[in-house]
């Protein structure tokens, strides 16, 4: 007989006494099996008393057999019954008639409470992994990162704000808040309970990184430019505002008060025209220096600057500005 899968697991049979007897049948005796080298083979015969290995109906189901009693129909009786809450089962979590109170209350209330526990209650693993879903869809939330810039957290800084707020959450998180997270799950109404939580740890722990976007919100806002220079504002000025067609003697005029002025500035829109007036300028006989953002030109005992509009000090005061 050849060696293969088939002597292999033939073997294995006769070794554990599952094979009663082995009957010889030859091929002729089938035309699917006519060969000219090879007149015989083998196939088991199986014991009628062996019975194979018998398997629960349901194995899934949370019971457990009762070794000791030979009937194997009889099942012992359920490990968890159906009246014992989860909790007492191992899962760690509480029904949810328990903490609906936890809805209702203040968050300020809550968060003072979690910063003043000393350490979390102890959770078990499946909790830890709804928890950690229920912060990192709360990350990325587009309705909670909308509302954060209500309180200064700008959309770049709200990731980590969050994981900053998760980890002291972690760290301080009580039975009854975790409980009902974990009830609700990752979902709109976890993140519109944990958002006034987060303002109040914001509130308190990152008043820094509050004050920094504040100060770049305030410094972007071009809606009240009348408000940028109260001090210039307060000054009594003088302002002509010349207007005219091409070659009227618009700056023509200007260049004449800006030279006459103890002190003046000439502000151009192009860096051509700057370094003109400042040739045109000190050709005259008046000392000029030139400011632009390619070069800088300072010309001793100079009290006239001529420069792009860019390059304008604010806090300097002058005679004549001319604003070309």
């Amino acid at each position: 007989m050849a060696r293969g899968p088939a002597t292999r697991l033939l073997h294995i049979y006769v070794s554990k006494n599952n094979l009663s007897k082995i009957i010889r049948i030859p091929f002729s005796s089938n035309p699917l099996f006519q060969s000219s080298s090879q007149k015989f083979t083998l196939y088991p015969s199986f014991d009628p008393k062996f019975r194979g290995p018998s398997f629960n109906k349901n194995p899934f189901s949370t019971v457990a057999e009762n070794e000791n009693s030979g009937n194997s129909d009889v099942n012992s009786k359920r490990i968890v019954d159906e009246s014992v809450k989860p909790s007492e089962a191992g899962t760690g979590i509480e029904n949810v008639d328990g903490f609906k109170h936890v809805a209702s209350r203040d968050p300020t209330e809550i968060y003072m409470e979690l910063r003043d526990s000393p350490k979390s209650s102890k959770q078990t693993r499946a909790e830890w992994y709804v928890m950690g879903e229920i912060f990192r869809a709360f990350a990325k939330s587009g309705w909670a990162c909308n509302q954060a810039l209500a309180l200064y957290i700008g959309a770049a800084f709200f990731p980590t704000a969050v994981h900053m707020f998760r980890n002291f959450f972690f760290k301080k998180c009580q039975r009854d808040v975790v409980n009902y997270l974990v009830s609700l799950g990752p979902c709109d109404e976890a993140e519109r309970f944990l958002f006034p939580i987060f303002a109040e740890y914001c509130v308190e722990e990152l008043q820094d990184e509050m004050k920094r976007f504040r100060s770049i919100i305030e410094s972007a806002d071009l809606t009240k430019p009348h408000t940028w220079f109260p001090f210039a504002r307060a000054m009594k000025r003088k302002v002509i505002y010349h207007c005219g067609p091409t070659n009227s003697g618009k700056t023509y005029n200007a260049l004449q008060r800006f030279m006459e002025a103890k002190k003046g500035i000439y502000c151009s829109p192009l860096r051509l025209l700057a370094m003109e007036v400042f040739d045109r300028v000190n050709a005259h006989g008046v000392y000029c220096s030139l400011q632009t953002g390619q070069e800088k030109k300072f010309v001793p005992f100079s009290n006239h600057i001529a420069c792009t509009v860019e390059m304008v000090s604010t806090n300097d005061l002058y005679d004549v500005a001319v604003i070309d």
